[in-house]
């Protein structure tokens, strides 16, 4: 016969699984709250018709389920897998616990029966798992918002299934620990057991979150290098039509220059001439893994365009350089303010950029007229625009690379071996 204690617990009991399955909600509104109102008083009612009759619910935990599960559906859009899932997990957190903390008990106050020691010590012990099942309840919680949504229907069915297999495996033992006088060690073993196999449970579930978000992430991440793909096929084709129409418009240019009839008219020469210096300047953006690179040549291609230095660039690059964005900055731009700084007569700058396995190879070559004294390779200011030799080679050797400068009798160069950074999940590749 339940007493007014007993009536108290069921109470705070179902108030801790209405607050659990509450938070799982994705509606919200008044009629939210009537039904959540009347499962709760369903649910009391139910667990305190089965305390009449006993300790636990014992196999009757299946009406108990499928009460939450209808109460799960009114409240939450999603799918009937995922509302059976959540549904079994109050039963399996407060059947486990329960035993669990039964079991403690015993062992730590050498106690035999379990109706022996409630008689001295039930108000403590009752109203101290109480907080243990809100702890629980509020870590389960936490794990659940930050498991994904896209689990198929299928895992979540299975692990509603094994789920619910561990709640009656434990709903078996628990007459054994209550209602006998004399609890075998094989009991008491055998609920342990059940224990680390929900824990098990809990580490697959885990676990299938994870390869779940692999796998989306594998699919964006093709999406995005197919994107890419096309982008760069429409890319390359624009860059075609490019270099033809300015083909073209050079030679009819060059066609208005050269024609005797309007020789004289400097409206048109002027014209002629405004649209050969765009032309120079003229040229598709460089467009590589590495937004930081860019940026640096581009940056000083229309920097040397200014100037009158045509700068040729040919890059093949598909990973990210292993260093970090200030230091490329720097060192890049101290190779090209240098040669800028010293280009010879003809003007001209090659910028050779590939990728060899995990190895990048850059090569910048300017034209030069004598030989280049390190000493003049030197800023006589200390601004960003560069320090010269020392400190392109300084840079380079700090971030695990070599660099190597060379001098023939028309190009000045300058070798650089950088370290490609690993992509994320994938062995080196050789």
């Amino acid at each position: 016969m339940m007493d007014w204690f007993d009536i108290l617990i069921n109470v705070l009991e179902t108030t801790l699984i209405t607050c659990f399955l509450f938070m799982q909600r994705t509606k919200d509104d008044r009629k939210t709250c009537i039904i959540t109102f009347s499962y709760f008083l369903c649910a009391l009612a139910f667990i305190s018709i089965v305390n009449l009759y006993s300790v636990t619910e014992g196999y009757y935990v299946l009406i108990d389920v499928l009460i939450a599960a209808f109460y799960l559906r009114m409240i939450n859009d999603g799918s009937w897998s995922k509302i059976l899932t959540i549904a079994v997990i109050p039963d399996l957190s407060l059947t486990v616990t329960n035993n669990i903390y039964t079991i403690l008990l015993m062992e730590l106050f050498s106690v035999d029966s379990y109706q022996s020691y409630m008689v001295r010590y039930r108000i403590p012990v009752v109203v101290f798992i109480q907080v243990i099942h809100a702890v629980v309840f509020y870590l389960i919680h936490r794990y659940l918002r930050s498991l994904d949504k896209d689990i198929s229907h299928r895992d979540m069915l299975i692990s509603m299934l094994v789920i619910y297999l561990t709640v009656l495996i434990v709903q078996s033992f628990a007459p054994l620990l209550y209602e006998s006088s004399i609890v075998m060690p094989e009991v008491r073993i055998g609920v342990i057991m059940t224990f680390l196999m929900s824990i098990a449970i809990a580490f697959l579930l885990h676990r299938i979150n994870l390869e779940n978000r692999e796998l989306i992430r594998s699919r964006e991440e093709l999406n995005r290098l197919k994107y890419e793909k096309l982008l760069s096929g429409e890319i390359i084709a624009a860059q075609k039509q490019l270099r033809k129409l300015k083909h073209d418009i050079s030679h009819l240019v060059n066609a208005i220059d050269n024609s005797k009839s309007i020789k004289n008219d400097e409206d048109v020469l002027y014209s002629s001439e405004i649209i050969k210096n765009k032309l120079k300047t003229l040229d598709h953006p460089v467009i590589t893994p590495v937004p930081i690179l860019d940026f640096v040549l581009n940056n000083k291609r229309d920097e040397a365009a200014e100037k009158g230095i045509d700068i040729h660039c040919m890059i093949s690059l598909h990973d990210q350089i292993d260093m970090p964005d200030d230091e490329l900055f720097l060192l890049v731009s101290n190779i090209l303010d240098n040669a800028i700084r010293h280009i010879g007569i003809r003007k001209q700058i090659e910028i050779h950029i590939r990728q060899d396995k995990m190895m990048c190879i850059m090569s910048f070559s300017n034209s030069a007229d004598r030989i280049v004294k390190e000493e003049e390779m030197h800023s006589n200011d200390y601004d960003l625009r560069g320090y010269g030799i020392e400190t392109i080679r300084r840079i380079t050797e700090r971030n695990r690379g070599t660099v190597l400068f060379e001098q023939d009798p028309e190009f000045f160069h300058v070798q650089l071996c950088l370290q490609m950074k690993e992509a994320e999940g994938n062995p080196e590749r050789y």
